[in-house]
């Protein structure tokens, strides 16, 4: 390759979202970036920053397997949460110190506030928290914590001030990225159901809308809303005794406290009476109904996105590009994967290379790889 020529830019398609991390962690180590502070910017219906479950160790060590337990990609691989949870580790062991969130323009639920934030990622442990120097004097039983007192991390008990090793993360939540705040180096994350999403956990799209004009669900996405857990909490109990007693006026009474506009609450009620009519289970569990996006079947939605998406993109090139089908876990309607996949890597390729070769030739700028389907398992040739 002569000076002139551009360098490679990898690009990784996953289907589940967490699979791309072994793919960038190659890349940082490839490219030497292990020691560079970089960028992401994340084009995804969730925010996937969750914290993950394993010890916050295996964040530094991937690939090992640390103190009997199973390595990162392993954990990651074995809940059901690992498509949420891979972000936050190159935070705290991969020099990524800026993540711009790029939400889509309309949805039904937003699960971080819009705006410009500063948080440490760091660890803690339940028996230790005596200063470190290094990861390697981390306490066996230390995961992974944020200090961001925001119901996305409230929910599962991971807001804690005092961090052992804490790194500080400049995140922007916005429909819009802000080219300016992206650092020279930067990689580039996609999730296709940014562009249409399901909620998986909702099999009656009329109940799911419902639902979502919830007070709950609106305040989700409000960081001063220091109840939220105690409202989520009471309309659970409320939700139970409703499907114990369907038929209390008592109960459906109290539900339309839940709700600003009463209409909302009459026409939930007629939902439910049609439930118990026509005897079909009400949903039990209303976290992952009220708390996640669903697009509905509005189609119409994903053109708009993808013209917003092509009019948004930076101009610099990113040292890598991922992007996540997600449709095996539900998130992505199969029914418009593949056409997705292809309209947003045409839109990329002619973004950042623009040649008129297939993609991967040896006369193209990106080099691919599939790690899905047929091709589970490929990865960059050294």
């Amino acid at each position: 390759m002569t000076k002139s020529t551009p360098p490679k830019i990898p690009v990784i398609i996953v289907e589940s979202h967490h699979h791309a991390l072994e793919h960038i962690h190659f890349i940082l180590r490839r490219q030497k970036l292990l020691l560079t502070s970089w960028s992401m910017l994340h084009w995804d219906a969730h925010p996937d920053l969750a914290c993950p479950r394993c010890p916050a160790k295996h964040c530094f060590r991937p690939h090992d397997t640390l103190d009997e337990h199973e390595s990162l990609y392993d954990a990651l691989d074995a809940t059901s949460s690992g498509i949420a949870e891979w972000i936050l580790p190159l935070v705290l062991a991969a020099r990524l110190q800026h993540i711009q969130w790029i939400r889509p323009l309309e949805t039904s639920m937003q699960q971080l506030p819009d705006g410009d934030f500063t948080l440490h990622v760091g660890a803690w442990s339940p028996t230790n928290n005596t200063p470190v120097e290094s990861f390697l004097d981390l306490p066996h039983d230390a995961l992974l914590k944020v200090n961001w007192s925001v119901p996305y991390y409230q929910d599962d008990d991971d807001v804690r001030e005092k961090l052992l090793l804490p790194q500080e993360l400049q995140l922007l939540v916005s429909s819009i990225p802000n080219q300016e705040r992206l650092q020279p180096t930067y990689g580039f994350d996609v999730c296709l159901d940014y562009f249409y999403c399901h909620n998986p956990f909702v099999e009656d799209e009329q109940l799911a809308s419902l639902l979502h004009r919830s007070i709950p669900c609106c305040n989700y996405g409000n960081s001063t809303s220091s109840n939220h857990i105690q409202w989520m909490q009471r309309f659970q109990t409320c939700w139970n005794d409703i499907i114990k007693r369907p038929e209390s006026q008592e109960e459906i009474n109290e539900l339309t406290a839940f709700f600003e506009d009463k209409e909302d609450a009459f026409e939930l009620f007629a939902s439910i009476q049609q439930y118990r009519i026509d005897r079909k289970a009400l949903p039990s569990e209303m976290a992952n109904i009220l708390t996640m996006p669903h697009d509905g079947s509005n189609s119409n939605r994903m053109t708009e996105r993808l013209h917003h998406f092509s009019a948004n993109l930076p101009v610099a090139c990113p040292f890598f590009i991922s992007v996540a089908r997600s449709s095996f876990e539900g998130f992505t309607p199969v029914s418009v994967t593949e056409d997705l996949q292809e309209s947003v890597l045409n839109i990329l390729h002619e973004k950042y290379c623009g040649c008129r070769f297939p993609m991967d030739a040896s006369h193209c700028r990106f080099q691919l790889v599939r790690d899905y389907g047929e091709w589970e398992g490929s990865t960059f040739s050294n």
